[in-house]
């Protein structure tokens, strides 16, 4: 839903934004096509690139932004603490082995396209201060993979919103506002 836009008042979401961005330094027009779909999990992700349409427009792609695992994470199941860190060791593994299948799936069609990866922000204002050190964990072991991969490169974002929520989050509370989208797009750019 990040990478679609849901929340931006302005329906500019990250892509148009950094095509902004670009457009005004560069005097040139970029094309941005975006295959976003809100609610998908990066397994979903993963079919979602192997269809014949995407694979072209990711073979003619010079820059692929994704931003994925937010709904992973949101998805935990558990019924206390114990069961919370078990769900979270197996929804990590299953994502890494996502991401990294992704990664793959993406240089087997292209080569040379860069890939910026957009890291997770907290909406929950540590609250739940265990979420919140899932989500840190879970951007680091992002990092990891991303960095293995010498044309890609990690976006963070969640030092960027830590102390900003009300003004970058929408009112759902849980996706960017449109100064949050500006914010990563900026880190992007």
């Amino acid at each position: 839903s990040i990478g679609y836009g849901i929340g931006d008042e302005e329906n500019l979401g990250i892509g148009k934004r950094y095509q902004d961005l670009m457009s005004n330094e560069n005097q040139t027009q970029l094309e941005i096509t975006n295959i976003s779909v809100p609610g998908y999990e990066s397994d979903d992700l993963g079919v979602l690139i192997k269809s014949q349409e995407n694979q072209s427009i990711i073979a003619e792609a010079d820059l692929i932004i994704i931003s994925i695992g937010g709904n992973d994470l949101n998805r935990l199941e558990y019924t206390d603490q114990l069961t919370m860190s078990i769900s979270f060791k197996e929804a990590v593994k299953k994502y890494k082995e996502n991401i990294q299948t992704i990664i793959n799936e993406i240089r087997t069609v292209n080569t040379d396209s860069q890939l910026a990866f957009i890291g997770l922000y907290d909406p929950f204002d540590k609250k739940e201060p265990q979420k919140t050190k899932f989500l840190l964990e879970w951007n680091y072991e992002t990092r990891l993979i991303i960095d293995t991969d010498l044309k890609s490169s990690y976006i963070p974002t969640y030092e960027e919103f830590e102390y900003h929520l009300d003004e970058f989050l929408s009112a759902d509370r849980f996706h960017p506002s449109a100064e949050g989208y500006q914010i990563i797009a900026e880190a992007l750019y």
